[in-house]
């Protein structure tokens, strides 16, 4: 039967280690092979291996060619992970933009009581806030490596994702209190119009109260 000598093994395995991507390379997560490789060449110089054989070759560039492919998937993952990220942390900020945008509409009009102008402007605060801590977060996983810490590659994908949701979380909250104050004002005039006397359950106060209520169980009217 056919065998290759140490010497032509080793040709082999450099020959497959040249064909993968280097150190340098982004495609870092199919470098897992190369340290097979590398761990079974320094192997052949401290004991002796019998010779290598077609179907032992073959199996060889099996193993090697699925530890590539689990590698390209976990980057290719992973690239996804982090372009969806992006396009989501985006689209927050412009939700931030636009609700404030329609908060000074209701404040021009004169729809926003003092009360509502604080609360407005200190959830405002932590949407802003919690868009730069998303930002921060994002970057920290980009940075992480799935093949030094894949534990901690994991958690700051999870980290991720709580962060979105927290920022979601108070742009909502956002659209929820332009939302009752645009309400109350639309009720208001319709009040006014129809002559409604003062006392009526759709004085101020009643109004007032009714839109408090839409704020404080996070209604959104879209």
């Amino acid at each position: 039967m056919y065998g290759f000598t140490s010497s032509q093994y080793l040709v082999d395995v450099a020959i497959l280690l040249s064909n993968l991507p280097t150190r340098r390379s982004p495609q870092r997560p199919v470098l897992a092979p190369c340290l097979v490789s590398t761990a079974l060449v320094c192997l052949s110089f401290s004991t002796s291996i019998p010779p290598l054989t077609p179907s032992m070759a073959e199996a060889a560039a099996a193993f090697l060619g699925a530890g590539a492919t689990v590698g390209a998937a976990a980057l290719v993952g992973g690239s996804g992970f982090t372009g969806r990220h992006e396009n989501s942390l985006r689209e927050e900020i412009q939700a931030t933009k636009k609700s404030t945008a329609d908060f000074m509409e209701n404040l021009q009009r004169g729809d926003v009581t003092g009360e509502e102008e604080i609360v407005f402007w200190n959830t405002r605060a932590e949407a802003m806030e919690t868009e730069r801590s998303y930002s921060e977060a994002l970057d920290i996983y980009k940075d992480a490596s799935w093949i030094r810490n894949p534990v901690n590659k994991y958690r700051k994908q999870t980290e991720v994702r709580g962060k979105k949701r927290l920022t979601r979380k108070y742009n909502q909250s956002l659209e929820s209190l332009n939302e009752s104050m645009y309400s109350g004002s639309e009720t208001s005039s319709i009040a006014a119009s129809s002559g409604s006397p003062p006392g009526s359950n759709a004085s101020a106060e009643s109004i007032r109260d009714w839109a408090d209520d839409i704020a404080e169980n996070g209604e959104v009217y879209r």
